[in-house]
């Protein structure tokens, strides 16, 4: 077998490189070799080229077009021997470092999609290209550089632009971790969550994948959007927040701190402390997540191995940090509840120790769920609602909301129709601010039950009209739609909603481009159906 590149495909990988700030020309790849039975991990003396030029042409060579990877970001350069002599010397090659601290330059944000079913395994291949057409579709709505095609899904990249290449490791890390949340709760749950190592390898685009289970397949460019992003660009089209990172230098070791055990290290003696400033060393916060519910999504998907800081791993493994532990014996594992990612420490060495984040620093520094669960917001949240006191009066919240709705109603023609969502919103706030005045929870972590029958009766409107003004409000983003609440078991859960200040700028742009959208390819907008704005909102 052979593969002739056209000159389009030639054109397109050339393109694909260059934006990723990577010369393919000098560029190593690396292959899994079998040796003794196993697959051994091998640097090619070869650069990227090499395999357009002069493996997939020759039909004695083209078996080495399989199963190629190459780093996407860029690693130090480091000396290794070869394993035999010349002449009296030690013979060595030149390898790019497979050591996550050693990246030296990097060169894309990346994702992989790989679909698989509940029980973790790959689909038949219809299903499988059934699901595959649904997710390319909404990754190309999605701000990219590349997608690239491989056998059981894809592969995301947001190449970074050249100025800001050099940011620190623990910058890259933030933003991954932030924009694979993003992807998993508004493209696909598809996407594997521990993809977030900065010396991760991705296969090689044009050659071919090959497994024991599965046919040759040839990966492919499938869209090249000739984009590269800055930090800042990412953060807009994203709506992530850095506002307050700062680039420290990672915290030393320090001998004045308790000691949980012998093996204790300086993460350990920080959670013992409780020590939010040792951890803001190297953690970016973030106000982009703001109800509770969120928050705790987003700590217990966080990378444990980066918050953890375990650098050396054995076959998957590292030494206990709880304990004296000689071989290694604790893992990482990551599962899905509820449909989200959560990262969870177990120890081997210890009867059924498998907990997450929250659960870990409960268990170090020996307090409560609460506790734990503020300390951790206080790390990863600029923001924290739970430790800090409503900034706005309640009565100046909903006053302010129902003003910006009422402006805006009255800006245009096109946006007349908000004017009829008031009677619902009006009665959603009456009923929201009941509840803050009785529970004392912030208004931004406070969920409200949206019974539609309830409204309905206590407010004198029509149940059809709440129906469809709580469907608009929630796509036009001026309620935000929670988890239902399974408050009686076997009964249908109730809908419930968060409010937010929608004064801000950003908000009201939102909500009037939205609207204005709507209204663009539905003129009738009171009698828009589920369907048809799911439809728009993919569209859009």
């Amino acid at each position: 077998m052979i593969d002739i590149l056209s000159q389009e495909e030639k054109r397109m990988l050339t393109d694909f490189f260059e934006l990723l700030n990577i010369n393919m020309n000098k560029k190593q790849f690396y292959s899994f070799k079998k040796y003794k039975g196993k697959d051994r991990f091998c640097t090619s003396t070869y650069c990227i080229s090499h395999i357009y030029n002069n493996y997939l042409p020759s039909s004695r060579l083209f078996h080495n077009a399989r199963n190629c990877y190459f780093y996407i970001n860029e690693g130090r350069l480091t000396t290794k021997f070869k394993g035999y002599w010349k002449l009296g010397e030690a013979i060595t090659k030149q390898i790019e470092s497979r050591k996550a601290v050693d990246r030296i330059a990097f060169n894309a944000f990346y994702f992989d999609f790989d679909i698989k079913d509940s029980a973790g395994e790959h689909l038949p291949l219809q299903d499988l290209q059934q699901e595959k057409a649904k997710i390319l579709q909404l990754l190309k709505n999605v701000p990219h550089t590349a997608i690239v095609e491989s056998y059981n899904g894809f592969h995301l990249y947001l190449a970074i632009h050249p100025q800001d290449r050099h940011v620190k490791e623990s910058m890259w890390r933030d933003i991954e971790s932030q924009l694979l949340y993003y992807l998993f709760h508004n493209v696909s749950d598809y996407i594997d969550t521990s993809v977030k190592d900065p010396a991760r390898i991705l296969r090689i685009p044009s050659t071919y994948h090959k497994k024991s289970d599965s046919e040759l397949f040839k990966v492919k460019i499938v869209d090249l959007a000739h984009k590269q992003f800055t930090i800042e660009e990412i953060q807009r089209l994203f709506t992530l927040d850095f506002s307050n990172t700062f680039i420290p230098e990672k915290k030393k070791i320090t001998t004045n701190t308790h000691q949980l055990s012998s093996t204790s290290n300086e993460v350990i003696e920080a959670i013992s402390n409780q020590d939010i400033s040792f951890f803001r060393s190297y953690i970016f916060p973030t106000s982009t997540y703001k109800t509770t519910q969120d928050r705790i999504d987003y700590i217990k998907s966080f990378d444990m191995l980066y918050f953890l800081q375990v650098d050396e791993l054995t076959q998957d493994r590292f030494s206990s940090i709880i304990r004296e532990d000689k071989h290694p014996s604790a893992f990482i594992d990551i599962v899905k509840v509820n449909g989200k990612p959560v990262y969870l420490y177990n120890d081997l060495g210890l009867h059924n120790f498998s907990k997450d984040i929250i659960e870990l620093v409960k268990y170090i520094a020996n307090t409560s769920n609460k506790q734990a669960l503020k300390f951790l917001c206080d790390i990863f949240f600029s923001n924290n609602s739970i430790t800090h006191t409503q900034q706005k009066p309640i009565n100046d919240f909903i006053n302010d909301n129902i003003n910006v709705l009422k402006m805006l109603s009255s800006k245009s023609k096109q946006l007349n129709f908000i004017s009829k969502l008031l009677p619902t919103y009006i009665a959603i706030c009456d009923m929201f601010k009941e509840g803050i005045e009785s529970t004392n929870v912030p208004i931004k972590d406070y969920i409200l039950e949206v019974g539609q029958a309830y409204i309905s009766n206590k407010y004198n409107i029509p149940k059809s009209n709440v129906i469809q003004h709580i469907k608009l409000m929630y796509h036009l983003g001026i309620i935000t739609k929670g988890e239902p609440l399974h408050l009686i078991q076997g009964k249908t859960p109730v809908n419930t909603c968060y409010l937010k200040d929608i004064t801000q700028d950003k908000r009201i742009s939102f909500i009037e481009r939205s609207a204005l959208n709507l209204k663009l390819h539905f003129p009738n907008v009171m009698k828009v159906t589920k369907k048809q704005l799911r439809d728009i909102e993919l569209y859009w």
